[in-house]
């Protein structure tokens, strides 16, 4: 399978030079890139709203439209030397309704492509946004920290957070152009089992899967002791020598990840590092 659409998405409130590893995948394969501008609209302030009748809510909404066809006037015009097959649209929708605007052009990416800025992606509207790619569309999102190299070049050495689910096939899958090209695959088992043979045995399927994509990946054993598992993977992905971290995301429900502030909760909110991530 080769790249052929990203999905970028963009804060309004992050700078138009943050889409440039969004540009670089798309440039490196050839890919089409639609880029989704997002702008928080405020709420209807019902209670405003009584107290004075003359209040126009309208007038809040049409600014907040007004900075989005701007941006995308901008994010147009910079992209008209960049060499690449693109569109660009936007998303102005109250919080709880930005997961819907960001499921349907997902549906049609490859990858969602993240740029972890100046928007929290555990809370507010990125981390909507999220959801509504990985847990809603059901489609991979590669976030990317500050200052990270242009993609994919920059995924030299590449860890994969493995456990047998579904959510760890499918981001393996996604990766799979990504892995091929690295230099180092490392399959990562955070685990209380100490005995290497004992995993070898229960990772032989998968070894030999990615084995027949020409990946080679060595086996890392994370001792896990009396730590949480989202503790342990967390000072592993920060401290070691890596690019990228591919893993499954939200093992139990939305609700559930926020509320136990799971793996890849986590791992969105502390890690420097970038992640690959499917449900």
């Amino acid at each position: 399978m080769q790249y052929r659409n990203f999905l970028a998405i963009h804060s309004i409130q992050d700078t138009i030079e943050s889409l440039s590893p969004a540009v670089s995948m798309a440039r490196h394969y050839g890919a089409h890139l639609e880029i989704l501008v997002l702008n928080l609209a405020s709420p209807v302030p019902t209670m405003t709203f009584i107290q004075n009748p003359d209040f126009d809510w309208s007038d809040s909404y049409s600014q907040v439209l007004g900075e989005s066809r701007q941006r995308i006037e901008q994010v147009q015009r910079w992209l008209e030397d960049k060499g690449i097959s693109s569109e660009v649209s936007s998303s102005c929708q109250q919080l709880g309704l930005v997961d819907d605007d960001v499921m349907q052009p997902a549906l049609y990416a490859d990858i969602v492509l993240f740029h972890k800025g100046s928007e929290s992606m555990v809370s507010g509207m990125m981390s909507k946004a999220l959801d509504g790619a990985v847990f809603d569309a059901a489609r991979p999102a590669l976030i990317l920290p500050s200052g990270h190299a242009e993609p994919p070049a920059s995924f030299k050495r590449i860890a994969i957070a493995w456990d047998p689910t579904p959510g760890a096939m499918h981001a393996i899958s996604a990766g799979l152009l990504l892995l091929a090209s690295a230099s180092y695959v490392e399959l990562a088992i955070v685990s209380r089992e100490y005995d290497k043979r004992y995993h070898q045995d229960q990772t032989l399927k998968i070894r030999q899967w990615l084995n027949r994509h020409d990946i080679k990946a060595e086996l890392t054993v994370v001792h896990q002791e009396d730590r949480l598992v989202s503790e342990v993977l967390l000072d592993y992905v920060n401290s070691a020598d890596l690019d990228l971290m591919v893993m499954g995301a939200y093992g139990h429900s939305r609700f559930t990840e926020r509320l136990f502030s799971g793996v890849s909760h986590q791992l969105l909110d502390k890690s420097d590092k970038a992640l690959l991530l499917a449900h």
